[in-house]
């Protein structure tokens, strides 16, 4: 019998693709474009910006239909932003690269103090590194988590904290014997 593949082996993508209207629904939070600030609206209206949204993309096998996970709508980015990219990093405009990163390093649900693996080594991930917005008080997370190795440290002199991509991290699975 074949088994799923595990969550952490599955693809991950980034899908930015003009956003539909809204439907007057109660849980749909996309805005009509007479609603977006005055300065957004004439860039949108004027055709040097377009209304998107941002979709993380799940696909389990090469042969398996994407599934979106997770949408970030009313964003209001160049045209040239539209695309599929297979990490975030990829994405050109600064706001929507943010954007999408936060989003995409949610999806791995590192935890702090958990330990994982990386590249054969066990790390302990001691923080996730997220950044200030300026405008709010919630910061975004990077897509990074600050980790110290754990399986191995020279006597008296503990290895120094690494910054190391959550999307190549696995959690460490306890084995029972």
């Amino acid at each position: 019998m074949r088994q799923p593949l595990p969550e952490h082996r599955t693809a991950l993508s980034v899908r930015i693709v003009r956003q539909g209207k809204p439907t007057g629904k109660y849980h749909d939070s996309r805005m009509k474009i007479e609603d977006l600030e005055d300065q957004d609206a004439a860039e949108i209206r004027a055709g040097k910006a377009l209304l998107l949204e941002v979709q993380l993309i799940r696909k389990a096998r090469a042969t398996s239909l994407p599934v979106v996970v997770e949408t970030l709508f009313n964003r209001v980015v160049p045209p040239e932003s539209v695309g599929s990219y297979s990490h975030p990093e990829q994405i050109i405009d600064p706001y929507l690269r943010r954007d999408a990163t936060d989003l995409w390093a949610s999806e791995f649900r590192t935890l702090e103090l958990q330990h994982v693996r990386f590249r054969g080594r066990t790390y302990l991930v001691l923080s996730l590194e997220d950044t200030d917005r300026e405008h709010a008080d919630e910061g975004y997370l990077t897509g990074y988590g600050i980790c110290r190795r754990v399986d191995y440290a020279p006597s008296g002199n503990p290895c120094n904290p690494k910054r190391l991509p959550l999307h190549e991290l696995k959690p460490v699975t306890k084995r029972t014997t």
